[in-house]
């Protein structure tokens, strides 16, 4: 979050960071300790977004697309926030809730063009979940797709 902020964090958006956050949450709430849904899924989420934004660049400018002129940092920061919201979209099934989150809380610069992607992102993400959450057959966090159900 403090990424969107204007913080130079970068580097922490990388799938190591990624993947020991996740494990690391996973044993958590795995071994009983008491775990919030909101704060994993949202750096699960806004690490997605970093890595779509890292896609992005290189392959809009191959395609010379118009996104091709623009700087890569408007485009991290646009995709960690679509991110972050579908993180909380999936945690509580809200796809509402992760478009307030990013304006009220998250990013201090955002464009009114990306109120409309962020809420279909954070629909995506909250359909996905409710998918997962048939497939198991209950409503399952993200940990308990990590411990098998």
């Amino acid at each position: 979050i403090a990424l969107l902020n204007g913080i130079n964090l970068r580097s922490e958006f990388r799938v190591k960071h990624l993947a020991v956050k996740a494990f690391g949450g996973a044993l958590a709430v795995g071994s009983g300790l008491c775990l919030g849904p909101e704060a994993p899924m949202i750096f699960i989420g806004a690490s997605a977004g970093a890595g779509f934004a890292r896609a992005v660049v290189p392959v809009s400018r191959w395609l010379k697309k118009p996104s091709a002129g623009i700087n890569k940092d408007i485009v991290l920061r646009d995709y960690v926030s679509i991110g972050a919201a579908c993180g909380i979209a999936a945690a509580f099934r809200a796809p509402v809730a992760g478009v307030f989150f990013v304006i009220e809380e998250v990013a201090s610069h955002h464009e009114k063009s990306q109120i409309v992607r962020i809420f279909l992102g954070g629909t995506f993400a909250m359909l996905v979940t409710t998918q997962l959450s048939l497939a198991f057959g209950e409503f399952p966090t993200l940990f308990d797709v990590f411990k098998g159900g």
